[in-house]
């Protein structure tokens, strides 16, 4: 964002408002809700058969039966103008063989990691199908019916959420070790969607796997 005196150099700290973002700056922000994971964690088993789609879309490692943790992933825009990702179709979409629709590539990507920081899991991508705004992000009073399955986005103050139910909702365990991890949940990954700050993108939850159950653990 153009910023200071001139409107050409770039913005500092200096010409930031009092919600931090500089003048002259609009667009989304995206922020993973921490609270909402950790109220939704669970442990899941699934067959999957080899070729499955699973498995092409990095959701799982191997066929046969998989032991999962699922959980909810809940995205609000506290930016200061809309994500807009428009019709499925448009150029930044794919088109899906294996499921025969678009997604919208690499919306989240999740991880868990060791009390050492080692990163152990090797999928856990979340294709993007229909973001679109569901409820208010942290009480705004938005009217949150702009964006839908056929015009996909998140206005500024809203959130959209994938419930733990859905497919892909899941990092794979299934050779995971009881312990205590930290599971990491990441919007826009790759950058490639533009958004006022790119350093909370990322909610980190400490668990506890213990047989089939999952515990929480303070932050």
């Amino acid at each position: 964002c153009a910023g200071g005196t001139t409107g050409i150099e770039p913005a500092t700290e200096e010409d930031a408002n009092d919600d931090g973002i500089p003048d002259g700056c609009n667009g989304p922000d995206l922020v993973v809700d921490t609270g909402h994971i950790r109220d939704t964690l669970e442990v899941d088993y699934i067959f999957v058969e080899p070729g499955d789609c699973y498995i092409e879309e990095r959701c799982v490692s191997g066929s046969g039966l998989r032991k999962v943790l699922r959980f909810a992933t809940k995205v609000g825009n506290a930016g200061n103008d809309d994500l807009r990702l428009g019709q499925p179709g448009d150029e930044n979409w794919t088109y899906n063989m294996c499921h025969e629709h678009y997604h919208f590539p690499d919306y989240a990507f999740y991880e868990l990691y060791t009390e050492g920081g080692h990163q152990i899991t090797t999928v856990g991508y979340k294709n993007g199908w229909c973001v679109m705004d569901l409820t208010q992000h942290e009480g705004s009073e938005r009217a949150c019916r702009t964006y839908n399955c056929q015009n996909q986005g998140i206005s500024a103050g809203c959130a959209d959420i994938y419930s733990a139910a859905l497919d892909c909702q899941w990092v794979d365990i299934t050779h995971i070790a009881d312990g205590t991890y930290t599971l990491r949940v990441t919007t826009n990954p790759d950058l490639n969607l533009y958004e006022l700050n790119y350093d909370n993108n990322s909610a980190d939850v400490a668990i506890e796997i213990n047989g089939d159950v999952i515990i929480p653990l303070t932050p």
